[in-house]
């Protein structure tokens, strides 16, 4: 494929992100064998990807998710030291149906890969839940896709994905991150249709929220990091037009027979 036809085939795709606006998200809920449903939501983010993934994995993560109550325990099963680990963990989620609330504790084994940029849980001991499992994945965003360039990571025909596209060219560090949450969900009673519409209303609404929380968590950071951003370039401008007046001194003062003259205090 010849770089024509790349840009023709980056502008007829209508799932381009690049066009994309950060409030933008999609959900989709799809049947899959052995579960009830599917749910796979998407969105992009103003935030660099090595930084979104240290919010999902952070083990007091239940901060940031509304769904989320608490954490009981979280135990590392694995570590390779480079990045990838498996843990155990028990979370206590909260649920709501028809004026009704409650609780309910689910064990996940989740299977951290920072490199990959990708994290997934499958059900550790059934409960409520007779199956559950799913994945995060974080992709690079680049400057160019922020603004809205043509040239997106959304390029499926290439083998390797989005990414492989991102690795053939050099573009800077990634500025933002596009995220996708996909859970696949089979509870231990299933309803029969057509009210297990119900259920798969309500595990769609939960997908979406989680991402929204993310959202939020990823905005109050980069507000909160704004004055400290802002502080260290204005030090370093500050620093840089000191070095350059001591520059200016130095190659107007006329040297002596001992050398330069001393420097101004």
């Amino acid at each position: 494929m010849g770089w024509a036809e790349l840009r023709r085939a980056i502008s007829d795709d209508k799932s381009n992100t690049a066009n994309w606006s950060d409030d933008t998200s999609e959900v989709e809920v799809t049947q899959q064998k052995g579960f009830m449903c599917n749910v796979k939501a998407r969105g992009r983010l103003r935030m660099e990807p090595e930084k979104v993934f240290d919010i999902l994995i952070a083990p007091d993560n239940y901060r940031y998710f509304s769904g989320i109550k608490r954490i009981d325990y979280r135990k590392v099963l694995e570590d390779n030291g480079a990045g990838k680990m498996k843990i155990e963990v028990q979370q206590v989620g909260q649920w709501k149906f028809l004026g009704f609330s409650g609780e309910f504790a689910t064990t996940l084994h989740v299977y951290q890969d920072k490199k990959a940029g990708k994290i997934g849980f499958k059900l550790a001991k059934p409960g409520l839940m007779k199956d559950f499992a799913g994945n995060w994945t974080i992709q690079p965003l680049m400057q160019k896709d922020l603004m809205g360039s043509q040239r997106s990571d959304q390029l499926k025909g290439l083998s390797g994905g989005p990414q492989s596209f991102l690795n053939i060219l050099p573009f800077q560090k990634a500025q933002g991150s596009f995220v996708t949450l996909e859970q696949s969900i089979l509870p231990a009673f299933v309803p029969p249709k057509p009210l297990d519409r119900v259920l798969k209303g309500i595990s769609s609404k939960q997908v979406q929220l989680l991402l929204q929380d993310l959202k939020q968590e990823v905005d109050r950071q980069s507000q909160s990091s704004e004055p400290g951003k802002i502080a260290a370039i204005r030090q370093s401008s500050e620093l840089k037009d000191r070095h350059q007046q001591q520059l200016e001194v130095k190659r107007r003062s006329p040297p002596s027979a001992f050398g330069w003259w001393p420097k101004p205090f």
